[in-house]
């Protein structure tokens, strides 16, 4: 991310920087410098931070965790938000948990919202929240097996796409994402629109995830190689014809 910009988007309205790490859709994952930069931006502006680690656990070349906002910050408070649906693949499950860093007690009044969410029972059911004990504190082995394997597909969707003349995409670093662009003259969204029709595979459109995703798609690679070389060979083709 881009700090200087991130400064100049910031107004009175502002309440905090919301950080995705490892990132969706973009498969990028920050740095322990650049984390320290977003939390120096925040404390400059008297700004908390909302820490989305979900995809934490799946990262990819050597890498074991990315890096946790929290341990990095230091008088700025922090909110980190985690699921289970990613790396312990309980999709469907709906659990997870948050929990904040506040040292000077400045989240006080917004924790006290929460808490009084919790009163009214809103929260997982109780077979979900032993299955999520259990996945947390029991073997971790199961993780490398899936990590491993999202990697070999990374490395798949990443030359297949950039053997496509008119797709680049860059390499993700974590998470289960690619952010494809288009090198043509074709609005994202109706690229998106004319490979459902044409090719029965559905991605979004990268202008969903903000500006910076214009002429960009996301494609998740979880599907097994197989699925996934069929997908593409499907959008190759498809790309022949839309570029003559």
């Amino acid at each position: 991310p881009d700090i200087d910009h991130m400064r100049r988007l910031i107004d009175s309205k502002t309440k905090a920087i919301l950080v995705i790490n490892p990132n969706n859709p973009t498969g990028a994952v920050y740095t322990p410098k650049i984390i320290r930069n977003i939390i120096d931006l925040a404390g400059e502006y008297n700004l908390y931070v909302i820490s989305d680690e979900i995809y934490d656990l799946i990262v990819f070349d050597g890498q074991r965790k990315a890096p946790n906002t929290a341990s990095l910050a230091k008088d700025v408070p922090v909110i980190t938000i985690y699921s289970l649906s990613k790396a312990y693949l309980a999709t469907g499950w709906r659990v997870g948990y948050m929990y904040k860093y506040d040292p000077n007690n400045l989240l006080d009044d917004l924790w006290a919202v929460f808490t009084r969410f919790l009163m009214t029972r809103l929260s997982a059911n109780t077979p979900a929240q032993y299955a999520a004990k259990a996945a947390l504190l029991g073997p971790q082995d199961n993780i490398k097996i899936v990590v491993d394997k999202l990697e070999r597909r990374r490395d798949l969707v990443y030359r297949r796409f950039n053997e496509i003349d008119e797709i680049e995409a860059r390499k993700p670093k974590g998470a289960f994402d690619i952010f494809p662009k288009i090198n043509l003259n074709i609005d994202d969204n109706e690229f998106c629109k004319k490979l459902l029709w044409n090719t029965g595979i559905v991605v979004p459109p990268g202008s969903g995830f903000g500006s910076f995703g214009k002429q960009h798609f996301r494609v998740v690679f979880l599907p097994p190689e197989h699925i996934l070389n069929e997908a593409l060979d499907r959008i190759e083709r498809f790309m022949k014809e839309i570029a003559k």
